[in-house]
C-alpha cells in the first residue's frame, strides 16, 4: 500500500510507474521471494494472460539471499495478488530476452537449483500500461 500512498517523507510511486508504464519493479530487503500479478489502484490481474501487454507493474521481491528470522515470516492467508511466495534460499535469474521479452527465474539453492518460478513477461511494441488511478481523499468521497 505504501508504494501507492507513500510513507513518512517517501512519496509514493505508483502514479510515476503507470505515467511511465513501467513494466517490472524489483524490491528488497525482505529474506524471501514474492512475486505480485499485475496491480495499480489496488485492482490485480490474474488471468492467463497478466504477464502478455501487462496491464500494471508487476512487483518482485528478492531477497532470498538473506537469512531467515522469525520475523520474515509470510502472512496468511496469501493476499489475493501475491503469485508466488517462496521461502528457500536462492537467487533470480532475469533475462531481457528482446525488446519486448523479459524472462524471469527464481532459482531454490535449498532444492539443488530448482526454478521454483517463471515467468515472461511480453508486451507488444508501443504496448502502454491501460490503468488509471483513483485518488479519494481521506475521510471523504471525493475524487482527486
Amino acid at each position: 500500500m505504501q508504494i501507492r500512498t507513500g510513507w513518512l517523507d517517501m512519496p509514493g510511486l505508483e502514479p510515476l510507474y503507470l505515467q511511465q508504464s513501467v513494466d517490472l519493479s524489483f524490491w528488497g530487503h525482505e529474506h524471501s521471494y514474492e512475486r505480485f500479478y499485475p496491480i495499480a489502484d489496488k485492482q490485480f490481474w490474474n488471468d492467463t494472460a497478466a504477464y502478455n501487454n501487462p496491464k500494471a507493474p508487476v512487483y518482485i521481491i528478492s531477497g532470498s539471499a538473506g537469512c531467515h528470522t522469525p520475523y520474515a515470516q509470510f502472512s496468511n492467508p496469501p493476499l489475493p495478488f501475491s503469485a508466488a511466495r517462496i521461502n528457500d534460499y536462492g537467487y533470480s535469474i532475469l533475462s531481457v530476452v528482446n525488446s519486448t521479452h523479459i524472462h524471469l527465474e527464481q532459482i531454490s539453492i535449498e532444492k539443488s537449483d530448482l526454478v521454483v518460478d517463471d515467468i515472461w513477461i511480453t508486451k507488444d511494441p508501443l504496448h502502454l500500461h491501460s490503468a488509471s488511478l483513483r485518488f479519494v481523499e481521506l475521510g471523504t468521497d471525493k475524487e482527486s
